[in-house]
C-alpha cells in the first residue's frame, strides 16, 4: 500500500487516472534473488532465480548529445507507476525492467514523489 498524503491515496488516483486517459505500457518488474545453496553442492555457489512483478509505466529514451552542440543529456529512463506494484516492491538499482520486447537494467532510483505515485529510475539497455 503507497503512503497516504492528506488522507488521499494520491499513487492510485494517478493509476487510475492515467488508465482512464488511454493507460500507459504494461511492463515486469524483475528482481533477481538468490536462491539457497544446495547441501550436496555447496562449493557451487548461489544460484539466481527472478522474482517478477506486474507494473506499468513507460521508458524515456534520450539522444545523447544535444542538437548541435557538445552537450549532453542526463540518460534514458524508465517510469513506473507505485500503484502499479505489488505492496512493499519498490525498484531498485540492480532490477531490470521490461516493456515489450525491450529489458533494461536498472541503474538507480532518481526521482520518488512523497506519494511513491512514480519512481523515475535511470536505465540502460
Amino acid at each position: 500500500m503507497s503512503p497516504k498524503l492528506f488522507g488521499l491515496d494520491i499513487a492510485s488516483i494517478v493509476d487510475r487516472g492515467l488508465a482512464a486517459a488511454g493507460g500507459v505500457m504494461a511492463g515486469t518488474l524483475i528482481r533477481p534473488t538468490p536462491s539457497v545453496r544446495v547441501a550436496d553442492a555447496l562449493t557451487e555457489g548461489r544460484q539466481t532465480s527472478d522474482a517478477t512483478y506486474a507494473c506499468r509505466g513507460f521508458i524515456e529514451i534520450r539522444e545523447p548529445r544535444m542538437a548541435g552542440t557538445l552537450v549532453r543529456r542526463s540518460g534514458d529512463s524508465a517510469t513506473i507507476l507505485g500503484a502499479s506494484l505489488p505492496s512493499g516492491i519498490e525498484p531498485q538499482a540492480g532490477d531490470r525492467v521490461s516493456f515489450g520486447e525491450r529489458t533494461y537494467e536498472i541503474l538507480g532510483v532518481t526521482t520518488r514523489d512523497p506519494a511513491a505515485a512514480a519512481y523515475i529510475c535511470k536505465i540502460q539497455a
